[in-house]
């Protein structure tokens, strides 16, 4: 983890905080989703390369998925680390599959 506000990843369009308990994905523009309301997250790998290209999660109280894209390789493979283990530590089902 990075300092106490937690992991940062920003692209032109979207900004990503990881942080222990909750996690900041906007349009530049704060929205907070606490772990203990997410279901499920869906990392999505290119089949060829194996590289994540997408990740959605699922929240309670919400209909539809929402999703992270449209970062540097590097970043969303840390991205997923990241959310992987948070997975584990607040008992998130997390699916980690090859995509189209």
């Amino acid at each position: 983890m990075s300092g106490a506000g937690g992991k940062v990843f920003e692209s032109d369009e979207f900004l990503v905080q990881v942080c222990g308990d909750h996690m900041i994905y906007a349009e530049k523009a704060e929205v907070r989703f606490d772990f203990r309301n997410i279901r499920k997250i869906r990392i999505v790998r290119d089949r060829t390369k194996g590289t994540v290209s997408k990740i959605t999660y699922r929240v309670k109280g919400h209909l539809g998925a929402f999703q992270i894209d449209g970062f540097a390789e590097a970043q969303m493979e840390e991205l997923a680390g990241l959310l992987g283990v948070r997975s584990k530590e607040f008992s998130i089902e997390l699916v980690d599959e090859a995509g189209a």
